[in-house]
Formats: C-alpha cells, structure tokens, sequence
C-alpha cells in the first residue's frame, strides 16, 4: 500500500476520493480490525470522536476488538455509539470445541492418511499432551494441519510452540501472498534477530508474573513494570510489543494504566518454561526462580529437557523444576 504526508498534493485529492467512496451506500464493507490494539482508544473521549466521525458513512462498516475490552469499556462504547437508523450487531467468536476443529480439519482434508492420528488424538481428547491449546486456536490449527500433511509434524510440545511463535511473527511482518500487514516493527536488524528479541522479552515479561512464593502465575503486569524490558530489548512501545507478540491489553481504564497479559494462559505456560531453560542455559538463574511449579510450566521445561542438548549438558541437581520431572516419572 502506497502512504502519503499530508501536505503532499496527491493527499488531498486522494482524501476527497475515499470520501466520496465511503458515501457509496451499502457498496462498499469498511473492516477496521484491532481497534482495542490502537492507544487513540484508550484517551479521554476519543472512542466518542471515533464512533461520530463513523456515523457520517454510509457504507458497512465491521470493527473487531477483544470481548475483555468489550466488556471492560461497555458503557463507553454504548454512550459513544450513534444511533443510526441501520441496526448494529454485537457478534462474539467463541473458543472453539473439539468438535469444531474436527469439522476444520475434515474441511481441510477431509480423511487423508497422513491426518488420521492427529484426528485420533483430536476425536479421544487427549490432544493437550501432544500440542496443548494449539489445535484450538485456527492460525497455529491451519500450520500444524499442513506440517502433518508435509509429514513435518513434531510432537514436541515446546519446540512446536516456538516454532509457530515464529511462524506467526513471520506472518505478521509478510502477510499472507507477501502483501505486508502493516504492523509496527521499529526494531533494527533481521527477522531473526527481531523474533529472538520479542520472544526474549516476551519470556522475561512472562518470569515477572510468576508469584515466587507458590510458583502461581499473575494475571496480568503493567507498564512500569516492563518499561525497563521494552528498553533493554530496544522494542519502542507498548503498541509494537502487543501487535507483534501473543501479549493484549487487559482491563485498561486509560493509556496511562495500561495492563497486559498472555492472551492465552498456555502462552504465559511456555515463555516461562522457556525464560527458566534460557537462564539454565547461561548459567544466570536467580535462586528466587528455584521454586516448584505448576503442571502445565514443567511440561514445557519437561519439552525443552528432551530437546535442548545445552539444557541436557546442565548439571540440574538441586533445581527444582527437575525434580518435579523426576518425581513424576
């Protein structure tokens, strides 16, 4: 997509040509995706500016943003709303059930061979052990449907979460048919020293929401708790890490209140597994994270111990997470 200043001639004319677009009645869909990822919603009255500057289209108009934010911002964004003469539908997408990712993959295609296992796994419930949340989520579900077909499947809980960690970043920055996504990325150096960044950070981000006294984990963290991350791994804002990681804004009553959590409480699961098998790795693990863990963190550090030959070549005598290991065997 070509992008204009505004005091560039063709700006003006171009601004005159969209309007007349949007007054096109009922010809054109207008889809503004991720408003609840956009800071303009977050100031004082601006949802009520955005909502009244919409009313004067004539066109259809789609706004996707979180059902938290939805819910959290409700009243806002009923007083915001104009009243239209058209009606405005509320339509909320929910997780999915077994049985719909069995009808996606019949979809997909439909009773090949080399998909019956994954259909087995699917159809007996004991999916989690083998790729926990991912079959429930459509994008990762599309790339683990086409690994399986490829015969690249890896039933590797740790390692097929980080690999469609970077398969979605890489998605995100290229888009589907190579047409860019437009997703703020500030960051300087190659795609892979951008997705080693964001997933360093995103696993530190994820080791200040452990509770150190049970090795429970905290719903949420602030700004000021990550600012000095966001610094250290030269991310520029807020914006950038929540539009180019698995990270969403949670319970935001202002800008300057801005909370984040994993949007997926398995997220939250792996980065810590992976912030505690990077600092065994470097020999750098703070003995306030030497604590017992929940069940679901030891199956990822479990992955990574099957996996990860620096990880196998530690001595982890004495760490307790092993131990959980060992004692559950």
């Amino acid at each position: 997509m070509d992008t204009y200043e505004e005091n560039d001639p063709a700006f003006s004319l171009l601004t005159q040509f969209f309007k007349q677009i949007l007054a096109t009645p009922n010809k054109i869909i207008i889809i503004l995706d991720g408003l609840d990822e956009h800071q303009f919603c977050y100031k004082l009255n601006k949802l009520k500016i955005l909502f009244s500057t919409l009313n004067h289209m004539t066109c259809n108009l789609i706004l996707t943003l979180r059902s938290e934010f939805f819910n959290e911002r409700y009243l806002d964004i009923q007083q915001s709303l104009p009243k239209p003469e058209n009606k405005i539908y509320n339509l909320e997408l929910l997780e999915w059930t077994d049985n719909d990712i069995l009808s996606y993959i019949d979809l997909l295609v439909s009773t090949e061979d080399s998909v019956k296992l994954f259909r087995e796994r699917i159809n007996s419930g004991l999916y989690k052990k083998f790729y926990g949340d991912i079959p429930k989520r459509p994008l990762f579900l599309k790339m683990l449907i086409s690994d399986i077909k490829e015969n690249e499947a890896i039933d590797n809980i740790s390692i097929l979460y980080e690999r469609y960690f970077l398969k979605k970043f890489q998605i995100d920055q290229s888009g589907y048919l190579d047409k860019p996504l437009e997703r703020p990325l500030d960051m300087k150096g190659g795609f892979i020293d951008h997705a080693k960044r964001l997933l360093n950070c995103t696993s530190e981000i994820a080791a200040l929401m452990v509770n150190l006294e049970d090795g429970t984990l905290t719903e949420f963290t602030t700004e000021q708790e990550i600012e000095h991350l966001l610094t250290k791994y030269k991310i520029s804002s807020l914006i950038e890490l929540t539009q180019n990681s698995v990270l969403v804004p949670f319970n935001i009553k202002s800008f300057r209140d801005y909370k984040l959590k994993f949007a997926h409480k398995s997220f939250q699961e792996f980065f810590i597994a992976k912030f505690l098998v990077d600092e065994l790795v470097n020999d750098k693990l703070d003995e306030s994270f030497n604590i017992e863990y929940q069940t679901s963190v030891i199956t990822f550090f479990n992955g990574y111990l099957k996996s990860n030959q620096e990880l196998k070549a530690k001595n982890l005598n004495n760490i307790k997470i092993a131990e959980q290991i060992d004692n559950a065997m």
